[in-house]
């Protein structure tokens, strides 16, 4: 393990990370209403480390899927892992290649809303995509916390199932590693 990072980083894994900015301050808010884990406020899965020595992420944004080095979320004391969580090289290849394949996806911003109405204790909007999505198909859109979902379901690996997978947030992520012992 490098002795600058926490997490024993491998291809596959989950990283809940907190990021800076008003949108994450408003994450890590929602799930503190809902009185979850609220470390966390976006999800990202760890994909490869380049020649020099770079590891690289795949993440949803609004700007859609896309990489990301991973680097700062990889020394963050507040980054949680489930580097923990068994898994073979099929598992972790397979993890790879889908979120791979949801580069460029569109962001899910149903999702969002219904996300914060649901922190909010409000009636939430019901999601079109959700059937989908819980089938294992993935909708034409995902937030970080789905894509890492709908990838871990493609890979038949446990995964958070608090409520229907386009409506996972981080803090389920953050709960499923805690509760599993996985970080």
């Amino acid at each position: 393990m490098n002795d600058e990072w926490h997490i024993e980083p491998r291809p596959g894994i989950v990283l809940a990370v907190r990021s800076d900015g008003f949108a994450g301050k408003m994450i890590r808010f929602g799930s503190a209403l809902l009185d979850e884990d609220n470390v966390a406020n976006h999800i990202a899965v760890l994909d490869h480390q380049d020649a020099k020595g770079t590891w690289w992420a795949l993440e949803g944004r609004p700007g859609g899927v896309g990489w990301r080095d991973a680097t700062a979320y990889l020394s963050s004391p507040f980054t949680i892992s489930n580097c923990h969580q068994a898994m073979t090289v099929e598992q972790q290849f397979t993890v790879c290649d889908v979120m791979r394949k949801l580069i460029n996806t569109q962001y899910d911003w149903n999702a969002i809303v219904g996300d914060g109405l649901r922190d909010l204790h409000l009636p939430v909007i019901p999601d079109p995509w959700a059937e989908k999505t819980s089938y294992g198909e993935v909708s034409g859109h995902v937030v970080c916390s789905s894509a890492a979902v709908f990838a871990y379901i493609r890979s038949s690996l446990a995964h958070p199932e608090q409520t229907d997978a386009a409506h996972i947030e981080p803090s389920d992520w953050v709960d499923f590693i805690i509760q599993n012992h996985y970080e």
